[in-house]
């Protein structure tokens, strides 16, 4: 499937915020994705095309000779097709077809030659802009008035929580403005507001990012919260979804420091339930084929711990907003689950004895089990 006029708009809204003198020329490829035009398509009133600027070491700049432009020396690029997930991975392809040069060989910029520009699809693609464009229209518009009401800038690139439902953007004076939405009628979640309890009634023991400001408001069809927190200027250990896709080198002391985030947590009383017996009871033999067990030992714990919630050192916990009661060993399962699935991730000797100690009888299977009708219901 070619690119959503969604993800164009994404890309063409950051690169504005970059450059504003710019909008002008960009200002009919922003009315063409308004009117729902398939811009990827070779048709009128016009189409998006991808080139690559490929600079080798000495700066020299790599032109190829477009027979079909005249014999113009122009920038390895051409139409999108319908296997290009990504406006990336047409460019990258173009090079390819016209050069030769392999994907693999090219990087994204001097910034960033240790990350290939070959762009793969994360096996779970779940944190992506709302699929209609009216939601994605939506979000932005709602984002840009909680900054107004905030009396905050917003700008950078924009990160999109689960299926669209939150978008997130950098603000002034090291900030994060975070909105989630959900339709009106519609019973709000535990995850609604577990971040600002979070903050509040976890210790500071547990590296978190603060919260400085709430706003809450309704429109015709949603509900909606923004979250003024602390900007993270360090990315997670992977983004893109839970399951780990390449090789991470962490030290003793990480995982040292995360377990004692752990058991700090696990110390706090709430009456947040965040994995319920019924939801056990109703999705063990759907998805594992096996009884239901009864839960015997609980714990207050994270409750979504993967990659692309916890920072490389020193460690940070991020995305809290569905902490609560759950098994013990619910979050070391979900977090050795995303692993599995993927590449093997070096780790200490007795590794999930060291997250949450010596596990009591039947505890480490029990929570390799839970995390598995976890990872089941999310990873499809």
């Amino acid at each position: 499937m070619p690119p959503s006029p969604a993800h164009i708009r994404e890309l063409v809204t950051d690169y504005l915020d970059r450059h504003p003198d710019e909008r002008p020329a960009l200002g009919p490829l922003l009315e063409t994705l308004d009117a729902s035009h398939e811009v990827t398509y070779r048709t009128l009133p016009g189409h998006i095309t991808c080139s690559a600027a490929v600079i080798d070491h000495d700066g020299r700049v790599l032109h190829v000779r477009h027979i079909a432009s005249g014999g113009k020396w122009l920038l390895p690029g051409g139409h999108v097709e319908p296997e290009d997930a990504t406006l990336m991975a047409a460019a990258v392809r173009e090079v390819h077809e016209e050069t030769g040069i392999p994907p693999a060989a090219l990087c994204q910029s001097a910034a960033f030659c240790h990350e290939p520009a070959e762009q793969r699809p994360a096996p779970t693609a779940v944190f992506t802009p709302p699929a209609d464009p009216a939601d994605h229209a939506r979000m932005r518009r709602t984002h840009a008035a909680a900054a107004r009401t905030l009396h905050v800038r917003a700008h950078g690139p924009s990160t999109w929580g689960f299926r669209g439902r939150t978008l997130g953007r950098r603000a002034d004076e090291g900030r994060w403005l975070r909105v989630v939405s959900v339709p009106l009628g519609k019973p709000r979640s535990i995850t609604w507001d577990g971040t600002v309890h979070a903050d509040t009634l976890l210790p500071r023991a547990v590296p978190r990012p603060r919260v400085d400001d709430l706003l809450e408001w309704t429109d015709p069809t949603h509900r909606y919260r923004a979250e003024l927190s602390e900007y993270l200027p360090r990315p997670a250990l992977q983004s893109g979804g839970p399951v780990l896709t390449r090789e991470l080198d962490l030290p003793d002391s990480w995982w040292a420091d995360l377990r004692a985030a752990l058991t700090a947590t696990a110390a706090v009383p709430t009456g947040r339930q965040a994995v319920r017996q019924q939801w056990i009871d109703r999705h063990f033999h759907r998805l594992l084929g096996i009884p239901t067990i009864q839960v015997a030992s609980w714990t207050t714990g994270h409750g979504d711990l993967h990659v692309g919630n916890l920072l490389p050192p020193p460690l940070v916990i991020v995305d809290w907003e569905g902490w609560g009661r759950m098994p013990a060993g619910f979050d070391v399962g979900l977090f050795f689950l995303g692993r599995l699935r993927s590449v093997s991730l070096p780790i200490p000797r007795d590794s999930e004895d060291q997250l949450c100690g010596r596990p009591a009888p039947g505890t480490s299977r029990l929570s390799s089990l839970l995390s598995g009708v976890a990872g089941a219901a999310v990873l499809g």
